[in-house]
């Protein structure tokens, strides 16, 4: 029996940019797939990879339901899970939707194994999500099942909407993948996302990248577009010329499977906000764009540069775009960062609501389980009453719904979604836990005015009247969700209040705060001796690396021989997943050699040059800085995202919006990562910088990129994002000079959408920093990652990678 479910998945009506159509696309792809799968069958049996899951509640939303969105097109009953059991007997067809990976590759060749020797008579189909695999057709060449499969295809989704600004592909294994054997594949599918975001929302000018990673995903995106837009002129030319030099050629089509599929969904244009007229072009049916590829060389040894090369070229565009000039779709710029460029933000305990609720219960999707007497309350709840009187209302009417069990039997777990389409949750969401409850209260003080104001209406007029019964369906929502928030709320503070909890945090937070790390490391042998859950004491050691510029080899091999004492041998093997996947840092020097820091990761430069440690202010109500994420310092990562696009920093910065007077030395200079090249180089990897430019002989101009760092005239193209903020929070005569005077720039200037493309995972602490940052500024974050982490899932991911011992390495297609 399925699990009870409040709420729906998110609408989208709210969105940064139009993603309702991108996911209706999505949906429209997997049904079509369904039904090539069912063929001439009386209707076709759907077996998902169990990693899948969280993916195909995204996409398919039609009614809440992902069964009801795919039985009309042919399926049969329920999902069935691999690995769960087998086919049903009176199956005639069966699609297997799977992820490229070898455990579900053998899933796979198991069930059609056994049904050739028990007889079964039914027509097996694949496809792969996003592409297929040469090593998993490989397994069922190998066991002599590849030719029985009717069917072999692909559906390219590379990001689904998991919120109205929070794109992910949920692919966890993705990250550890690159970084543990070098595998291609995570940068090649951020480079094929990269491609349809703008195929649908428009060129993006201005393209900055920190770590290998990322730098390598926008290489090759740069690649492909200029192969794209010179297969497309070649096209237009040859229909020119086939019709006696007529310049009504057609339009140009993306060389991508991907490309052209999103290209193709009905009515997909540009937002409003941001958007040039006539930018919903498509970027391959932009006849001007062109992008130029640019290897830069291989990491140089110690103390030794790398070389930049770079190949230029491009055809031009359209008789008017002859002029080179840079355009602009909806979403201005993007700025791509590693999870290994900031291994500190997971691994911290964040006190915002959104990423207690993740940590404690559980997020997957938007949906979270959570227990009957939460979801509606209890006969013997009092919470509705202590968040005023609509709340005790709400609260009533919930515990009549709901109901304690019959023999006071528990009930089972309800499932809620919890995304924008809740206004009591978004309220709360991205606020630290101890300001929540205050929050919920003025709520409800707000929902009760709202039904005392029925008592005056006799004496208002007939347009009051109507306005009042107009706003009564949003009341009643309110009243029901405002009590479940409240309930959810006090759970998550009373786990945070958790003595072992917050010694936990203390710890966690001691060596960033000047407390050293002699507790962290003692607490993380305690753990290890008392056989806690690995991921605890696996963060606490991190983090002591972290902020010591690096674990020493002596203290790494006495951690691994604790783990394999404690956990099992299979246990030796976690730091070495840790130290590949950027979450551990070791420093090889050992012995009296030792230094202070790791060759491409120096703490105490981090926290100066991109001030950290700045304190958010005295009330968590109204927090001045993004510290509050963790009262503890501020996500590295969304601090490079202001230093890029050359966003105040810290609170005295903050205060300066307001108009309080503040000198210049509370903000980074002007030219974004040019300003703070010491960070840069003192954590891991590449950066890169460029523009894409749309003309004739355009090419994506790389302002700066170097194998260890250091952009060399990363001035210009950093620069674009500087007359967004006004003088007085700039600092310095020049920036005056350029504003003329206008102090309220920020309230005229349009508000950009900056897209922050987070490779190898984000946390909700990343995620709530940067709405506060939009809330603040006039700036739009639309969010993609490879999916959505937090410090126990990271952990528990190495201590997966390390069991398993590695899984067979999955070579993509690359026809």
């Amino acid at each position: 029996m399925s699990a009870t479910r409040i709420g729906k998945p998110p609408s989208l009506t709210s969105a940064v940019v139009e993603l309702g159509e991108w996911r209706r696309h999505m949906e429209r792809q997997l049904q079509a797939i369904v039904s090539e799968a069912r063929g001439e069958n009386a209707g076709v049996v759907v077996a998902i990879d169990v990693a899948l899951i969280p993916l195909l509640r995204l996409i398919l939303t039609e009614g809440g339901n992902a069964v009801d969105t795919l039985a009309p097109h042919g399926m049969q009953g329920d999902f069935l899970v691999l690995g769960s059991g087998g086919v049903p007997a009176e199956a005639s067809a069966v699609l297997f939707l799977i992820r490229p990976s070898a455990e579900a590759a053998h899933h796979v060749r198991d069930l059609l194994l056994h049904a050739r020797r028990t007889t079964e008579l039914w027509t097996p189909s694949v496809c792969f999500v996003p592409r297929r695999s040469f090593d998993c057709e490989a397994v069922w060449q190998a066991a002599g099942v590849w030719s029985s499969l009717a069917v072999v295809t692909e559906l390219a989704c590379p990001l689904a909407p998991w919120d109205d600004d929070v794109l992910t592909m949920e692919w966890p294994s993705l990250w550890a993948d690159a970084c543990s054997r070098s595998s291609p594949v995570a940068a090649e599918q951020v480079a094929q996302s990269l491609l349809d975001i703008q195929t649908v929302f428009g060129h993006i000018p201005d393209i900055k990248a920190k770590g290998d990673v990322s730098c390598q995903a926008v290489q090759l995106m740069l690649t492909k577009r200029r192969q794209q837009t010179l297969e497309a002129e070649d096209a237009a030319e040859a229909a020119a010329a086939a019709v006696g030099g007529s310049s009504a050629a057609p339009p140009p089509a993306a060389t991508s499977l991907a490309a052209r599929a999103v290209a193709a969904a009905a009515g997909v244009g540009l937002a409003a906000t941001g958007t040039a007229p006539g930018a919903g072009a498509s970027s391959g049916a932009q006849g001007g764009a062109a992008a130029a590829a640019a290897s830069a060389g291989g990491a140089g040894g110690a103390g030794g540069g790398g070389h930049v090369g770079g190949a230029g070229g491009g055809a031009g565009g359209s008789e008017a775009a002859r002029a080179e000039t840079v355009k602009c779709g909806a979403i201005s710029a993007a700025i791509l960062i590693d999870r290994n460029v900031d291994p500190v933000t997971p691994l911290i305990h964040s006190l915002t609501v959104e990423a207690l609720l993740d940590d404690l219960v559980g997020l997957s999707a938007g949906l979270a389980r959570v227990s009957h007497d939460i979801a509606f309350g209890s006969s013997a709840d009092g919470d509705g009453a202590a968040a005023g009187g609509a709340g005790a209302a709400a609260a009533s009417d919930a515990s009549a719904e709901g109901g304690a069990g019959a023999g006071g039997v528990p009930r089972p777990p309800v499932e809620v979604f919890f995304n924008s389409d809740d206004n009591e949750w978004v309220g709360v969401r991205d606020v630290h836990i101890h300001a929540a409850g205050q929050l919920i209260n003025r709520r409800s003080q707000e929902l009760q005015a709202f039904k005392d104001l029925a008592k005056t209406l006799r004496d208002k007029d007939v347009a009051a009247m109507r306005d009042y019964v107009s706003s009564m369906r949003d009341f009643e929502k309110a009243k029901q969700a405002l009590p479940r928030v409240l309930r959810l709320v006090k759970l998550l503070k009373q786990e945070a209040e958790r003595p072992d909890f917050m010694g936990e945090w203390h710890c966690m937070s001691d060596p960033f705060l000047g407390g050293g790390n002699k507790a962290t490391k003692a607490m993380a042998e305690k753990l290890v001796a008392s056989r806690s859950m690995p991921h605890r004491p696996l963060r606490l050691a991190c983090l002591s690396a972290a902020s010591e510029g690096g674990m020493r080899q002596h203290d790494l091999d006495s951690l691994r021989k604790a783990l394999a004492e404690s956990y099992g041998f299979d246990f030796a093997m976690v730091p070495d997943t840790l130290e590949a996947m950027g979450l551990l840092r070791v420093n090889r020097a050992g012995g009296i050699f030792a230094t202070s820091s790791s060759s491409d990761w120096n703490w105490p430069t981090l926290m100066s040059t991109l001030r950290l440690g700045e304190d958010f202010g005295d009330d968590e109500r109204d927090p001045q800085d993004i510290s509050f994420v963790t009262s503890c310092i501020a996500p590295l990562s969304v601090r490079l995202v202001q230093a890029a696009l050359a966003l105040p920093i810290g609170k005295d910065a903050m205060k300066a919006l307001g108009g309080d007077e503040v000198g210049a030395s509370s903000f980074p200079p002007q030219g974004g990562w040019s300003a703070i090249e010491p960070a840069l180089k003192a954590c891991p990897g590449r950066w890169l910088e460029c523009l894409q430019l749309v003309g004739p002989k355009s090419m994506a101009r790389k302002v700066g990129v170097s194998a260890i760092g250091g952009p060399a005239g990363a001035a210009a193209g950093s620069a674009t994002m500087a007359g967004r903020i006004p003088a007085s929070a700039r600092g310095g005569s020049a920036g005056a000079a350029a504003d003329d005077g206008r102090e309220d720039l920020v309230e005229e200037e349009p508000r950009k959408t900056v897209l922050v493309y987070f490779v190898g995972g984000v946390t909700f602490a990343e995620v709530a920093a940067l709405r506060w940052l939009g809330e603040r500024l006039p700036f739009d974050f639309l969010i993609a990652t490879t999916h959505i982490t937090s410090g126990r899932k990271l952990m528990e991911q190495a201590v997966e990678a390390s069991q398993m011992g590695g899984s067979v390495d999955l070579v993509p297609d690359s026809s």
